[in-house]
């Protein structure tokens, strides 16, 4: 969905919103009980719709704000985002949830804040082999 094409629904939601409100104070004055019956659930299905095209405008959203995100590239042993010289996580990427947590340097190797994992490098080198352990 372009983004023109979620203005043009959001607009015409904001449109049939007022005349439904609208034909519903008609509806008020009105002493034919089906036609009060069906404007109301035509109201009901309006909110169900607005609801759903208001759902599908944030996954469009999430979806676009996740395609903008640099990519994770993978160096033995870490992950890097492209054109970042910082190593990330890799049992935090690799986990279900896949995060990307940025190790911090310590003496003997990399930290990871979030899961406690330890990267250790000989001489504190990201491109040397390393083995992991947790605390």
């Amino acid at each position: 969905m372009a983004i023109s094409s979620v203005g043009t629904a959001l607009d015409l939601i904001s449109k049939t919103s007022k005349a439904l409100d609208s034909v519903r104070e008609q509806a008020k004055t009105s002493k034919d009980a089906t036609l009060k019956a069906n404007i109301s659930k035509l109201y009901d299905d309006f909110l169900d719709l607005k609801a759903v095209i208001l759902r599908l405008t944030e996954e469009v959203n999430e979806m676009k704000a996740a395609q903008q995100k640099p990519k994770m590239v993978y160096r033995d042993p870490f992950f890097y985002q492209e054109g970042d010289a910082t190593p990330f996580c890799p049992a935090c990427y690799q986990g279900k949830e896949q995060r990307a947590v940025r190790l911090s340097k310590n003496a003997d190797g990399w930290d990871c804040c979030i899961c406690k994992y330890t990267l250790f490098t000989a001489d504190n080198d990201p491109d040397t082999p390393a083995f992991g352990t947790a605390y």
